[in-house]
């Protein structure tokens, strides 16, 4: 997870806004919360992808 957390952010100028543990991360733009971008939930999930 640490790897897509970096590559969005990285892409998009975005930070990390809020994380759960290591299930869920919640990254956006710099502004925080409620501004006109939209922010990313990013969930990590360990069942195969098909």
């Amino acid at each position: 997870m640490a790897r897509s957390r970096r590559r969005w952010c990285e892409v998009l100028d975005f930070i990390v806004l809020d994380r759960e543990e290591e299930v869920c991360i919640d990254i956006g733009p710099r502004e925080g919360f409620g501004g006109p971008r939209p922010t990313i939930c990013l969930i990590h999930n360990d069942e195969p992808k098909t």
